[in-house]
């Protein structure tokens, strides 16, 4: 099944030799096993580049809802006491911070790709089998 894979990669990115899969035997350090060849490659030495959006990280970014028409009741809190109303139309939040969760495990399948001079591998993605 997994070659179906790499046969769909290589059918759909000819420009981009070299696509193999391989599994994460250990996620801490990061090790891989190629499948063609059985070889294990380690973060620890140096081995491995990886792809951000595959291991643990935090991002930043802006949003705006549109709250269109609603109207809300505030009471203030200090003297003098009076109750007013506003209506709010949108709500911007601005440098928000998410923590993005996609370490990859151990038994995960990955994408990967030799660099020039074939000393390291980069990991492009976990590859899923639909099921």
């Amino acid at each position: 099944m997994s070659s179906d894979i790499l046969d769909v990669f290589r059918g759909q990115i000819p420009a981009v030799p070299g696509i193999e899969l391989a599994t994460v035997v250990q996620a801490e350090p990061l090790v891989i096993r190629l499948d063609n060849d059985k070889m294990m490659l380690s973060a620890k030495d140096g081995d491995l580049l990886i792809c951000e959006h595959v291991i643990d990280h935090t991002r930043q970014y802006n949003t705006t809802s549109q709250v269109s028409g609603a109207i809300t009741q505030w009471q203030d809190t200090s003297p003098p006491l009076h109750t007013h109303s506003h209506e709010v139309t949108s709500i911007t939040a601005i440098k928000q911070t998410v923590n993005i969760h996609g370490k990859l495990k151990s038994g995960d399948r990955v994408a990967v790709m030799a660099l020039s001079g074939g000393q390291q591998y980069l990991i492009w993605d976990k590859v899923v089998i639909l099921s």
